[in-house]
């Protein structure tokens, strides 16, 4: 191996371990818990979960409205003589 090499080699890796100790090590040692999440993540998260609600609650206003039933004949009744008066209630003509 060449010379060049094996100091180039020699000066990265000086290079990582003073990385190394500058941002310290990103493992966690026995015992030690992890960090909980950022508060900004947790704030982008529940606004894409807000987002993603009012997205779902405004599509459901917008669906269309189901259509009307049309009207028809559900039962006849034979009650005699002529009829001379009709009634409206409950959704039903009389």
């Amino acid at each position: 191996m060449s010379d060049d090499f094996i100091r180039t080699l020699q000066g990265d890796l000086v290079e990582a371990m003073e990385r190394y100790e500058r941002h310290g090590s990103r493992r966690l040692s026995a015992g030690q818990r992890p960090r909980s999440p950022r508060p900004a993540i947790l704030g982008r998260f529940a606004a894409a979960v807000a987002v993603l609600v009012a997205v779902v609650i405004a599509a459901r206003g917008l669906a269309p409205a189901p259509l009307p039933v049309r009207p028809r004949v559900v039962g006849v009744l034979a009650i005699g003589g002529s009829p001379v008066d009709a009634a409206f209630g409950d959704g039903s003509l009389w």
